[in-house]
């Protein structure tokens, strides 16, 4: 994740591990406004729904995250609005690559299933 380096993508600065507390620590680049998810129940309780055009280019930009790391043969395998993050500038960038996946040229399919239950295609329940 580190190697990512696109306007779409949350950045990753570095990592370490603490050993006192056996906790390994990822230094991520801050989104300010939090996630789309926190955005879209803010937006509900004010009845303030997005736009077409907001959709849109929410969409856009999400769609142009997935094209830079599929172009690298990373595979995120959870998308959703809790891994969609904001910034004040109204960038989204994709994080949370907890269960991505590098893929190889040999790789044609992956045969395991990873991310949210509720966000698997309908492909993916079926087998």
């Amino acid at each position: 994740m580190k190697k990512l380096n696109h306007s779409n993508i949350i950045r990753c600065y570095g990592y370490f591990w603490d050993f006192p507390s056996q906790s390994l620590y990822i230094v991520l680049e801050y989104a300010n406004r939090g996630d789309l998810h926190w955005e879209l129940q803010k937006r509900k309780r004010l009845g303030k729904p997005f736009g077409d055009e907001e959709v849109w280019d929410i969409l856009a930009q999400v769609l142009m995250g997935l094209c830079h790391i599929h172009a690298r043969g990373i595979v995120h395998r959870d998308i959703k609005a809790m891994n969609l993050f904001l910034t004040s500038d109204g960038v989204i960038k994709l994080g949370d690559f907890g269960v991505s996946r590098q893929m190889s040229e040999k790789t044609l399919c992956l045969q395991s299933f990873y991310g949210t239950p509720l966000y698997f295609s309908p492909e993916m329940i079926e087998g």
